[in-house]
């Protein structure tokens, strides 16, 4: 696989999972709201499902965060390449440039 199909793939799951956060951020805004206003078994439930909500966007980040770093890691892989490749360049232009003022 090319480094730039990988970068797609890992760019489409943070995204996906930028949506999913979206998603529970915004639950998690309902919840707050609703439990200004609750007592008794409601806010219980209530209680039970913020904890959930938290858990899961802490695993949504936690996810995000990993794609980013692999995103960091092609990135820096493309950079060593490039410059492996730009130092291969300017090593057969030292040549050419060497064999012709011979």
């Amino acid at each position: 696989m090319k480094i730039r199909d990988a970068q797609e793939m890992y760019r489409a799951q943070i995204r996906d999972y930028n949506s999913e956060m979206s998603a529970v951020s915004k639950r998690r805004k309902e919840i707050q709201n609703a439990l200004k206003n609750a007592s008794g078994a409601d806010k219980d439930a209530l209680d039970k499902e913020a904890a959930t909500i938290e858990l899961t966007y802490k695993a949504l980040q936690d996810k995000q965060n990993e794609y980013y770093d692999y995103m960091n890691d092609l990135t820096e892989q493309w950079c060593m390449w490039a410059n492996a490749e730009s130092a291969k360049q300017q090593g057969e232009a030292m040549k050419a440039m060497t064999n012709w003022l011979m």
